[in-house]
Order: C-alpha cells, then sequence, then structure tokens
C-alpha cells in the first residue's frame, strides 16, 4: 500500500511538471513545444490560442 500511493504520488508530481513545461513553452511561443503539439493536440490547447 505505501509502494502504490508513493508511485501515485510521482505520477502526479511529474503529470503537473509536464502540464507546467508545457504551458509556460506555449506562452512564450516557443517552437519545441509548438512541434509536438500540432501533431495531434493543436485542438486540446489550455490557452486557446490554437484552433
Amino acid at each position: 500500500m505505501k509502494i502504490r500511493s508513493r508511485f501515485i504520488t510521482g505520477s502526479i508530481l511529474i503529470f503537473f511538471l509536464f502540464v507546467i513545461t508545457i504551458d509556460a513553452g506555449n506562452r512564450k511561443g516557443s517552437k519545441r513545444v509548438g512541434g509536438t503539439n500540432s501533431k495531434g493536440k493543436g485542438s486540446h490547447y489550455v490557452g486557446g490560442k490554437k484552433k
């Protein structure tokens, strides 16, 4: 039970880090992040800049 809770906490932490990094990259208009997003998650934008 302890290992599972730790795994879940780690997953949530990594997920939030991932989202924050992508969000910061989008706000700056970073090409590195935009390249991966335009591949399939174009409509799944949080900022609503991409349609």
